[in-house]
């Protein structure tokens, strides 16, 4: 993708969530670096753990900035009396913001 690296960081959040250990995190685009690397702005190493998911996607994913968001959860199912896990990734490049960084995250 436009030759842009993950960042090692960003690597290792994705094996936490992936051990269960958070519950997402969130990622942008470093221009100068031509990574995405982990939001740092937003606090807390960009982790969720125990914050309730929607309240913070939206206080993360604003006009100003493309950012990545990874996000876990789990559904229970209505058939079965089991829950099921999914991840959903989430690309957010709102038309507000200039147009480079909005092409360079697509």
């Amino acid at each position: 993708i436009s030759g842009i690296k993950m960042h090692q960081d960003s690597i290792d959040l994705a094996a936490l969530q992936k051990d269960k250990k958070i519950k997402g995190f969130f990622m942008v685009v470093d221009s100068d670096a031509g990574q995405v690397v982990p939001d740092i702005k937003g606090g807390s190493a960009s982790m969720l753990k125990d914050v309730f998911v929607m309240d913070e996607l939206k206080r993360r994913f604003t006009d100003e900035d493309p950012k990545y968001g990874v996000v876990s959860f789990e559904v229970q199912l209505a058939e079965a009396d089991r829950k099921k896990d999914y991840i959903l990734f989430i690309s957010w490049a709102p038309d507000s913001c200039k147009v480079k960084p909005r092409m360079v995250a697509s």
